[in-house]
C-alpha cells in the first residue's frame, strides 16, 4: 500500500483548516454570547433609568402643584380662608350660620388649620355641591367630618325637607 504524499499534506491542510474555522466559530459564539448578556444589562438599566425619571416627573408635578395650592394661600393671608369658605358657599347656594377656627396643628412640613362650620339647608344637593366645590378650591381644602340632621320631612311629595349640617373642614399649609 501506497501513500501518496501529496493526498496526505491535503488532507493535513484540510484538517487544520477546520480546526481552524471551529476554533474562530467557538470564539465568535464567545463574543456573541458576552454582546447578548451586555446587551440585556444595557436594557435593564435604561428601563430603571425610566422609571427614576418617570417618579422624578411625578415628584415634579406634584411639587408644582404644592406650589400652586400655597400661592392661593399662605400663612400670612389666613384671615381670608372665611372669606374663601363663605365665597364658596355662596356659590353652592347655602347660608352658614355659625363658622369657627379650631386649634392648629403643627407637623414638620406643613400646618393644618382646622374650621368647623353649620349651616342649614333645604336639600342634599347643595351640601354636594358645597363640599365639591370647597375640595376643589387650589387653597388645598379638606372635609373631616360632616354630620346631617333632619330638621323637617317634606309636607307633600316633590317638596324637600330641611336639614342641619355640621361640618369640619381643614385647610393645610406647607412651611416651606
Amino acid at each position: 500500500m501506497k501513500f501518496n504524499s501529496s493526498a496526505v499534506n491535503i488532507n493535513k491542510d484540510k484538517i487544520i483548516n477546520i480546526i481552524i474555522i471551529l476554533i474562530a466559530l467557538f470564539i465568535i459564539f464567545k463574543i456573541y454570547k458576552s454582546q447578548i448578556n451586555n446587551t440585556k444589562s444595557l436594557e435593564e438599566k435604561r428601563d430603571a433609568e425610566i422609571k427614576k425619571n418617570t417618579v422624578l416627573n411625578d415628584i415634579g408635578k406634584s411639587e408644582g402643584m404644592l406650589n400652586a395650592y400655597n400661592k392661593g394661600l399662605s400663612k400670612k393671608d389666613l384671615s381670608s380662608v372665611i372669606n374663601i369658605i363663605n365665597n364658596i358657599a355662596q356659590v353652592s347656594g347655602i347660608e352658614i350660620n355659625s363658622l369657627k377656627p379650631l386649634r392648629q396643628e403643627d407637623y414638620p412640613v406643613y400646618v393644618k388649620y382646622p374650621f368647623e362650620l353649620k349651616f342649614n339647608t333645604h336639600s342634599y344637593h347643595p351640601i354636594g355641591k358645597f363640599i365639591s366645590n370647597l375640595e376643589n378650591h387650589p387653597a388645598l381644602f379638606f372635609v373631616n367630618s360632616l354630620s346631617v340632621k333632619q330638621l323637617s320631612e317634606a309636607r307633600m311629595p316633590g317638596e324637600e325637607g330641611n336639614f342641619e349640617v355640621e361640618l369640619t373642614l381643614s385647610i393645610f399649609v406647607y412651611k416651606g
